[in-house]
């Protein structure tokens, strides 16, 4: 399906099928997609990423973080929200001893930010 005249901002979408006999399935897991102005940004050029200071409970840590709005990010290679602002703050459960935590933006350019932490988890 092909939309026309967005303004630039986030969209989300979902989808189900529909067979022959007009019978409607179960909709897939919303996606989501963002349109900017043209221009904005030069193509492939890294998002801005930064993170506070880890903060860890236990074998649980806090990552908090901000990086360009509609970014896609990930914590040890598992998808986080990113809310409207750019903005990110999620739990991750860490195995004890010396450990790494990374955090990857993807932006809407096409480039890639990439910070890593070591962190200390303690019984």
């Amino acid at each position: 399906m092909e939309v026309r005249g967005l303004e630039a901002g986030t969209y989300f979408w979902e989808v189900a099928a529909i067979d022959k006999d007009g019978q409607k399935g179960s909709f897939a897991a919303f996606s989501r997609f963002t349109i900017t102005a043209t221009g904005a940004v030069p193509a492939g050029s890294p998002p801005p990423l930064r993170i506070e200071p880890l903060s860890p409970r236990g074998n649980i840590v806090q990552v908090r973080g901000v990086t360009e709005r509609g970014a896609t990010v990930s914590i040890n290679g598992q998808r986080v929200d990113v809310r409207d602002d750019g903005s990110f703050d999620e739990f991750v459960t860490l195995g004890a001893g010396d450990q790494a935590v990374g955090v990857r933006s993807a932006g809407l350019s096409g480039g890639v930010a990439e910070l890593r932490r070591s962190i200390r988890i303690t019984d």
